[in-house]
């Protein structure tokens, strides 16, 4: 019985330190609120930025032929916030971020849609 509870108490562990997942758009803001290192990224186009973003936000745009070494470029300590439009190139972003090692990483769903 106690190797059980330890071995529940490390995968609970481990699921806050490899968090890769969904998340609401509340949870994206608590999310925010909370994670004072966060990165957030914009994974949707300069003309869809640029109409609006979230506050803090940086822009990597899914269509640029370097988005993948773009992406590379952020972090692997800090957590990461990914949105787009509606979650689906987000989505996609995140499954990237997965391959390439990244730990600590969240997708909106429904996106900026949902957030307005």
């Amino acid at each position: 019985m106690k190797k059980l509870s330890v071995m529940v108490l490390l995968l609970s562990f481990m699921g806050v330190l490899f968090a890769q997942k969904n998340v609401t758009v509340d949870e994206a803001k608590a999310l925010i609120k909370k994670e004072k290192k966060l990165i957030v990224v914009d994974v949707r186009t300069p003309r869809e930025f640029e109409a609006f973003h979230l506050d803090n936000a940086i822009m990597i745009d899914y269509y640029s032929p370097t988005f993948k070494q773009d992406l590379a470029k952020l972090s692997k300590k800090q957590p990461i916030l990914l949105y787009c439009r509606t979650g689906r190139r987000s989505g996609e972003a995140l499954q990237m971020m997965k391959e390439m090692g990244y730990t600590k990483v969240y997708n909106m769903l429904g996106g900026i849609t949902q957030w307005k």
